[in-house]
């Protein structure tokens, strides 16, 4: 980590070719990384957790992680916004279901102004039902976390962010014309409009083969928007109960579902570790690429490389992602800059 910190260079950036490993768009690609690795880890301190990051098809870091000890699954979009989706997934008897992967990859895409990103999902069970949805920022998943708010019952009182709350509040206490010109600030013409958007919107649809969820979330000023759905093969049966979305497969086997992940917030531009790195780190990468006696070593400096590929941007620098499941921050980044 220390070489790697180095390495940095502090010349200035100019544009390039794309990440290495970023997808096609529309091609179902694997994973830039996943944790934990059994070579790498420990993976007793990764007990319950698992966690896979990919790039979406403009080259900006998704994670997705599982955590089997909460029955979450919660998808983060490394862009302008620092955007988060999750939702939680119980089996028959109401305890936190063992979700795991159902395919090897991921699928980036366009989709008219929305980026997005689908997999496969074994929800662990022939029954599950899936609810707490919560669409934001990572940081509301992390206050929804500390707040025990995942662990609830899925009909408990909606998650609402507090700030946002007493906003509105003050807005409805203002002189009319102040209020008018702040709602206008907002894309809103009232504070009711406003209060629609503290949740989402879901509407499921049955179709002639299977069924689809789409959880619709719209920012608090109105300019963008984020989008759940999840979607059931045809031997599979998807009902509302107790505000939780009831699936049930008919055949033998765990039900299995598709989720696709969508935003239209601007994306980043990834900074190439070509232009990352200086040419004494590209030695020393060489050199340990080269030392075939430790094939550990090169497998964890490459991790840390494509780590801090995954945080790093022309626009800003990203201060981590969840569950320390990237070992590499802004402020370790700033400082070998400076």
């Amino acid at each position: 980590m220390i070489w790697l910190l180095l390495a940095l260079t502090s010349a200035p950036v100019h544009p390039g070719a794309p990440p290495r490993g970023q997808p096609a768009a529309g091609d179902t690609v694997p994973p830039v990384l996943t944790l934990p690795d059994p070579a790498l880890d420990d993976t007793a301190g990764y007990h319950g957790y698992a966690t896979r990051f990919y790039r979406d098809a403009a080259g900006d870091a998704v994670q997705v992680y599982l955590d089997h000890r909460l029955g979450r699954v919660v998808n983060v979009w490394a862009d302008a916004l620092d955007e988060s989706i999750g939702f939680t997934v119980r089996d028959s008897g109401s305890a936190n279901a063992a979700v795991t992967w159902a395919s090897s990859g991921a699928a980036p895409g366009p989709a008219g102004a929305f980026r997005t990103l689908s997999y496969r999902l074994d929800l662990g069970s022939p029954t599950a039902t899936i609810g707490l949805f919560l669409l934001g920022s990572m940081r509301v998943e992390r206050d929804f976390h500390y707040a025990f708010r995942d662990s609830l019952p899925f009909d408990s009182v909606a998650f609402r962010e507090p700030e946002l709350t007493t906003l509105i509040q003050d807005l409805g206490g203002l002189p009319d014309a102040e209020r008018k010109n702040e709602l206008a600030i907002l894309g809103a013409t009232n504070t009711a409009t406003l209060t629609a958007r503290l949740g989402p919107a879901l509407a499921l649809n049955q179709r002639r083969r299977g069924w689809a969820l789409r959880v619709d979330q719209v920012s608090f000023d109105g300019r963008r928007h984020l989008r759940l759905t999840i979607a059931g093969d045809p031997g599979t049966t998807a009902v509302w109960a107790d505000s939780g979305l009831a699936i049930r497969v008919s055949g033998p086997g765990a039900a299995k579902v598709i989720v696709t992940i969508a935003t239209d917030a601007p994306a980043l531009t990834p900074v190439p570790r070509g232009e990352m790195f200086n040419e004494d780190f590209r030695r020393f990468y060489a050199r340990v690429a080269a030392d075939t006696s430790h094939p550990v070593r090169i497998r964890r400096l490459e991790r840390e490389v494509r780590g801090a590929e995954l945080l790093t941007y022309r626009e800003k620098v990203m201060a981590g992602l969840p569950n320390y499941a990237t070992y590499f921050g802004r402020d370790g980044l700033m400082t070998a800059l400076m």
